[in-house]
């Protein structure tokens, strides 16, 4: 339980501290943003630790699933959200592009998280 929280905490800490740093270092500044994700690991750990906790809730589990009609619900439901965050993350740059979301900190510290959290 303290590892789950250690790593929620964590994970959440590099969210923060990647918006912080983006803002700072390339909107202020006129930074590279490559450089400024790629410079320190602490700003691409969330999408890893998100990683973690589901292979230690499938480790937890024994990979075994109950056949339930609520278990098959919230099957179906992990499928639509994990597909949407994956669309959301993939299409929405590319779909908008008069926002800018590539140098938006708002959206640099969540998209690998979503993305991640699809997969």
């Amino acid at each position: 339980k303290v590892g789950v929280g250690l790593a929620c905490f964590l994970m959440c800490t590099s969210m923060l501290l990647k918006g912080v740093l983006f803002h700072f270092i390339v909107n202020e500044e006129g930074g590279n943003p490559g450089a400024t994700t790629y410079r320190w690991t602490f700003t691409r750990m969330a999408p890893y630790f998100i990683g973690m906790l589901l292979g230690y809730l499938l480790f937890r589990t024994n990979r075994k699933v109950s056949d339930t009609p609520k278990t098959k619900k919230l099957m179906v439901l992990g499928w639509i959200v994990g597909t949407a965050s994956v669309l959301v993350a993939l299409v929405t740059p590319f779909g908008v592009p008069e926002a800018n979301l590539h140098y938006n900190p708002a959206w640099t510290t969540f998209y690998r998280s979503m993305f991640a959290t699809g997969v």
